[in-house]
């Protein structure tokens, strides 16, 4: 009965997901916030059941999101990164030390940041007018990194201080 609870809780949470997704690429302007949303997802699942399911729903919600989405780039965001950070930001913050922490946050962040602008650039062929501007993407891009970043960290606290003992109560979760 357990196993049945949580296949079916992760696939009306993977559902929602790619809901939020289809929304998000449908309007083209929700689409970067909708892949945050849909992190939060992953966040939940991962909290309560585990790395494998937290994973398991991260990949379904990528494939689907990439099948269904009629503008791939919220699908491809959460694919290439903000699917998977919230699994990464829980396993990185269990490291004592707050400026490793936030070194290598910035450093994966970065990575996947520099590897989008390299395969725009050179692969896609998307000529930015001036160095300026691609500059000033790489640090409003990180700005907005650790705006969500510590956003995160609130919603951690927030569901796991308040709304898991709801959903414990209500069944929703054991």
């Amino acid at each position: 009965m357990r196993n049945t609870r949580r296949i079916t809780l992760c696939g009306v949470i993977t559902a929602l997901a790619c809901a939020l997704m289809y929304i998000g690429a449908a309007t083209d302007i929700f689409s970067l916030t909708a892949s945050v949303i849909s992190a939060f997802a992953v966040l939940f699942v991962y909290i309560e059941y585990g790395l494998g399911t937290g994973l398991m729903v991260y990949a379904a919600t990528s494939i689907i999101s990439l099948l269904i989405c009629p503008e791939k780039f919220a699908a491809l965001l959460f694919l290439v990164y903000v699917g998977y950070y919230p699994i990464l930001k829980i396993r990185i913050e269990k490291i004592k030390n707050r400026v490793l922490v936030w070194a290598i946050k910035l450093i994966s962040f970065n990575i996947v940041l520099a590897a989008s602008l390299a395969i725009s650039k050179y692969i896609l062929l998307v000529e930015y007018d001036a160095f300026y501007i691609e500059a000033a993407t790489i640090i409003v891009a990180n700005a907005a990194f650790v705006l969500a970043d510590i956003l995160a960290t609130r919603m951690i606290y927030l569901y796991i201080r308040k709304y898991r003992q709801i959903l414990k109560k209500s069944g929703f979760v054991k």
